[in-house]
């Protein structure tokens, strides 16, 4: 991966805000040392680097400054361990975590610190470690940080990401060591620290979900299961937009397990075998056997259950049978739904997820279903106005609308419908798929610099996750129609 030099980025960032030297620098260095750091002749430090970007309104996050090439790239890893930890690729993370340790931390005090909570975070996950360790461990990883650390009364001090990640950690391990007066006390401080803090909704969610994981561990051992089920549940519902997320998987099954003790044994069933459905890989004959037992445990009432057994069913079915299975599971709740007056409704996720998958599946023409897109993507556009539900729905609803339009895309597909959509916050795999289909349109519109430009990002996009093929069907496309030598 590049990278560019601090004075490469400045002077991009002065030219596209319209500033010259001497505006950009004002008050914060002078316009010849500005003139010497864009031409590479003089270094700049992170407090200045930082502040001119801010004159322009670029963050530090976005604009990361490095004292070296080994700083980068213990960032960069430390990175790619945080995203393989949440997709339990722990070999993966195993010799990256080496590879760190291999550049001493880039002499990086906090470097360190967040290598010490993946390393026991890959500990805890792989069930095979000494817990009394892992806890001696995560607290002496708060010291790199402070001098000192009072659990009984930590609420008022500014933690970092990584000591609340630490907290967490420790909170989890404590509970399995039979700390529980330690577990209870970060739960009550840790849970109004967050509450309290300036993130955003969705990273207070999620770092709660995963306080709520280990607090309801707590609940369950003093037997209030009626509790420990409510809270469960509750941030079980918060975490579905994330449905690739360990969080989610095990707030899962401590749902199903709070039923099984509380006697609602059909409950307990369901989940453990949504739990089954989703997170394993099951064989074509497996995945059957676990759809029969769970139709088998819903009632009449069950309308909810039904609808949920309905769109497992639609897995791997051919398109027609996978749109009737869809078409009865919207009944369920939404009969003689009708596309054209969808604003009347108030749709819930699963519903609109459900009309997503409908669209995806039809074998109608693509232009009318399209026009069903279309409305599902101006009702989530105009009507939605909770932040997590629409985060949790629009990236994979553009990204199956693109697929669609792409279906008959010519010359006369508007540009800027791609630059809408293919802007769209999504994953970085979604993305790369976006980008696919935005160079092919540039493509259309004979724009041959940005196909080629368009295309090198997805290519790269898609090799990171491994999805060869869509590069090579990418370049062999370009190749084919459009230019006579593409590569990246």
């Amino acid at each position: 991966m590049p990278v560019r030099s601090s004075g490469e980025i400045l002077k991009e960032a002065r030219i596209n805000a319209g500033l010259t030297q001497e505006q950009f620098s004002e008050g914060i260095c002078s316009s010849n040392s500005l003139a010497r750091i864009e031409r590479g002749e003089l270094g700049v430090s992170a407090s200045t680097f930082q502040a001119l970007l801010s004159r322009v309104g670029i963050t530090s996050e976005l604009m990361p400054c490095f004292a070296s090439r080994d700083d980068f790239e213990c960032y960069y890893l430390l990175k790619k361990i945080n995203w393989r930890l949440e997709h339990y690729e722990l070999k993966s993370v195993a010799d990256e975590l080496q590879a760190i340790k291999d550049m001493n931390w880039a002499n990086n005090k906090y470097y360190f610190q967040e290598w010490i909570l993946y390393r026991c975070i890959s500990q805890v996950l792989s069930f095979d470690c000494n817990y009394d360790e892992v806890y001696e461990e995560l607290v002496n990883a708060l010291y790199v940080s402070r001098e000192s650390f009072d659990f009984e009364d930590f609420k008022t001090q500014l933690l970092s990401q990584t000591e609340i990640n630490l907290l967490l950690l420790i909170e989890d391990v404590a509970l399995l060591c039979n700390k529980d007066e330690l577990v209870f006390n970060i739960h009550n401080q840790l849970r109004t620290y967050i509450i309290n803090s300036t993130m955003t909704f969705l990273e207070k969610d999620f770092l709660l979900a995963k306080d709520a994981l280990v607090y309801t561990g707590y609940l369950m051992r003093t037997c209030d299961y009626e509790e420990a089920l409510k809270i469960s549940d509750r941030y079980r519902h918060l975490m579905v937009q994330r449905e690739d997320n360990i969080t989610l998987m095990f707030l899962t099954f401590e749902v199903g397990l709070c039923h099984y003790q509380l006697g609602n044994l059909a409950e307990a069933e369901l989940y453990e075998l949504k739990y089954r459905l989703i997170y394993y890989r099951l064989s074509d004959d497996d995945y059957e056997d676990n759809l029969k037992k769970m139709r088998a445990l819903i009632t009449p009432k069950d309308h909810l259950y039904y609808q949920d057994y309905l769109v497992a069913k639609s897995v791997n079915q051919p398109p027609e049978k996978a749109l009737a299975l869809l078409k009865d599971a919207l009944d369920c709740t939404l009969p003689e739904f009708d596309f054209q007056s969808i604003k009347l409704y108030r749709l819930t996720w699963e519903e609109l997820c459900i009309l997503n998958l409908m669209c995806n599946d039809s074998s109608a023409e693509p232009y009318l279903v399209a026009m069903d897109f279309q409305q599902i993507v101006s009702y989530v556009n105009d009507v939605i106005h909770d932040p997590i539900l629409f985060s949790s729905i629009a990236p994979k609803l553009y990204t199956n609308y693109i697929r669609c339009l792409s279906i008959e895309m010519s010359a006369t597909t508007p540009m800027n419908f791609f630059e809408t959509y293919c802007s769209s916050p999504v994953s970085a795999a979604e993305y790369g798929f976006h980008l696919f289909i935005y160079s092919q349109a540039n493509g259309e519109k004979n724009n041959l610099d940005d196909c080629y430009k368009y295309g090198v990002y997805s290519c790269n996009l898609q090799a990171l996750y491994e999805l060869e093929n869509n590069s090579k069907l990418l370049m062999k496309y370009i190749t084919k129609k459009y230019l006579t030598k593409f590569e990246y």
